[in-house]
């Protein structure tokens, strides 16, 4: 009903419910959220009775697709599945590494991103230094065994 199944899942396959009770957990958290601040307000107003706190299942899940929803409304674009992805936020989904093994990152904020950018920095550079290192080893070796073979 919130349409959260329809941009889950990978770009190339069916939509996909995810693997857990989402809604309901989703809805218990906003309903405690909502009892937080039903307290909060009784607490500073004495004169408040109380509060109507009305959720269902599907709302709170609309919440999650926010950028969804503005996109379409203002933009008119309807949103597609990304997998793991964002269209907003980079990097952000699961690598596989050269070993086999996943890596998840999500650098949506200014200082994992840095550190993410200087570390894929750091070891293209380590990378490169290496490369030359080994090069000159084999430059260096080479004049070795030509000496060797003249003498």
């Amino acid at each position: 009903m919130s349409g959260f199944t329809s941009v889950n899942g990978s770009a190339d396959g069916p939509p996909t419910l995810p693997g857990m009770a989402l809604a309901d957990g989703v809805s218990g958290a906003f309903g405690a959220l909502s009892l937080m601040i039903a307290l909060h307000e009784r607490a500073n107003n004495p004169e408040r009775k109380g509060q109507c706190i009305d959720i269902s299942l599907y709302e709170p899940l609309m919440r999650l697709l926010e950028p969804h929803i503005v996109a379409y409304d203002q933009l008119g674009i309807i949103a597609n599945r990304v997998g793991n992805g964002s269209l907003s936020v980079a990097p952000r989904n699961a690598y596989q590494t050269k070993e086999g093994k996943w890596v998840a990152i999500s650098g949506a904020d200014r200082c994992p991103n840095n550190y993410l950018h200087k570390y894929w920095f750091v070891k293209a550079e380590l990378a490169r230094m290496e490369q030359k290192t080994i090069k000159r080893n084999d430059s260096m070796n080479r004049r070795s065994r030509l000496h060797v073979a003249m003498d």
